[in-house]
């Protein structure tokens, strides 16, 4: 009974999923739902966004971005980078706190809270280096719905895949 309750619960909350798109080239690929956009301007210079779906009420859009940062000639592997990346949300985000922070096999995972402008945010990151390269993918949400939007929105991070 729990379970039944459980799957309508998750069809209720995320309408619509049963439709993916990929999203692919040569060097990685990323499955997200059909209602995302996808934006591959290079804004801010990212490789992509994908942004969620509006919430009402919500200014901010939550989103998903990945940017690439060559490595080449530095020697930083994925635990220099980490303590270099750590250093920058402090340094950088108001009133930053690091909720979670592991690394787990190839990737690692860190979770923080802050403040961007005027906006009460909560920040998903999985930062991986491979062949001189790192990779940072980020889920950005409003504090307030993180909580509601962040199971599809990991479903979609755990989609990537270095080539």
């Amino acid at each position: 009974m729990k379970f039944y309750l459980i799957v309508t619960l998750f069809m209720v909350v995320h309408p619509g999923i049963d439709e993916w798109k990929t999203l692919e080239n040569s060097e990685y690929e990323i499955k997200y739902p059909d209602g995302w956009v996808l934006d591959q301007s290079g804004l801010s210079g990212t490789r992509f966004i994908l942004f969620g779906p509006i919430i009402q009420g919500q200014v901010f859009r939550n989103n998903i971005n990945l940017i690439t940062q060559d490595l080449s000639g530095q020697s930083i592997d994925l635990a220099k980078y980490v303590e270099i990346s750590t250093g920058q949300i402090k340094e950088y985000i108001t009133s930053s706190n690091i909720l979670y922070s592991q690394t787990e096999n190839s990737r690692h995972k860190i979770v923080y809270t802050g403040m961007h402008g005027e906006y009460s945010l909560q920040w998903t990151q999985y930062y991986w280096v491979k062949n001189n390269k790192a990779y940072v993918l980020t889920y950005t949400a409003d504090k307030k719905s993180n909580d509601d939007t962040i199971g599809l929105a990991t479903q979609v991070m755990d989609s990537f895949k270095i080539k």
